[in-house]
């Protein structure tokens, strides 16, 4: 076989990564399934639930409300309803949502805290409606976080 040049062996994934890469070269653009986010009705900061923690306490978020390792106890008045979430920590001061990201609930796990000035016992969740923006805020000399 001395003189005959051979063609280098390409695994599949390496020919179909040049082939889109080609395609996207020609055309300038390319086509990409939705995320999840983007199927439950969230694009962008089109319908995306988000919360900003403006205080000194350790918030807790989810973003797979009835699905997930964890329960979550909704506040619902005088009662509760409990579901299955996945659990999130946001530490003071942090900002989550927007982006393609739905923040479905909140809660704060190691303190009471007031929404629409209702006080919600820790570790009751309170779901955000579609969309929604939740500020919370605390100053130094208040007890409990406060949100709207």
């Amino acid at each position: 076989m001395e003189g005959k040049w051979r063609m280098p062996r390409m695994s599949v994934r390496r020919a179909a990564g040049l082939a889109a890469a080609a395609v996207t070269m020609v055309t300038g653009s390319m086509f990409v399934a939705p995320s999840s986010a983007m199927a439950g009705g969230c694009t962008g900061n089109v319908g995306c639930g988000s919360v900003n923690n403006n205080t000194r306490f350790k918030m807790t978020t989810t973003e797979t409300w009835n699905s997930g390792p964890n329960k979550c106890a909704q506040w619902r008045g005088t009662t509760t309803t409990t579901y299955k979430c996945t659990q999130n920590d946001l530490a003071p001061g942090g900002l989550r949502g927007g982006n393609s990201v739905d923040v479905d609930a909140f809660t704060y796990n190691y303190n009471d805290f007031f929404w629409n000035n209702n006080k919600i016992k820790k570790g009751q969740w309170i779901r955000i409606p579609g969309g929604g923006n939740v500020y919370c805020k605390a100053t130094l000399s208040e007890t409990y976080p406060r949100c709207d």
